[in-house]
């Protein structure tokens, strides 16, 4: 287990075990924050000494992980090497930062928010519907 400090908040996470992944997504009150890295790996927050287990699944290169959309909010640290599409939906918060690629494709649902900040993504896309926010950021 590794305990995070986020703002004012101290959060611990543990890994999941996943396979290689090119699209996540993850559907429910969740808050994301992907970085890139050699493998794929994925983090959940563990409340009360407990990992939560939402549902997981991981075809065709898709990891996908679905919470109740009503349920307290989740956190999960994402790292992947080579990630061409992201999704999130219902009330899904994500958070990338110092993210190279050639292109990727983030899709946004129902309350979803994307922020990007500093990512080398030569072509970046995004397909929304209902309430999607993004915000994207380049600092020099």
């Amino acid at each position: 287990m590794k305990t995070v400090l986020e703002g004012t908040s101290v959060i611990n996470y543990q890994e999941v075990p996943v396979d290689y992944f090119e699209t996540i997504e993850f559907s429910g009150n969740w808050k994301i924050r992907i970085k890139p890295g050699r493998v794929c790996k994925v983090e959940l927050e563990v409340k009360n000494d407990t990992l939560p287990k939402p549902s997981s699944e991981n075809k065709d290169d898709k990891q996908t992980f679905i919470a109740d959309s009503e349920s307290d909010v989740m956190h999960a640290k994402v790292t992947a090497p080579q990630l061409k599409r992201i999704i999130g939906a219902y009330k899904t918060e994500i958070y990338m930062q110092d993210y190279p690629s050639d292109s990727i494709l983030i899709e946004l649902r129902d309350s979803s928010l994307f922020t990007g900040k500093n990512n080398e993504i030569k072509n970046l896309s995004f397909k929304t519907s209902g309430n999607a926010s993004i915000q994207v950021i380049k600092t020099l």
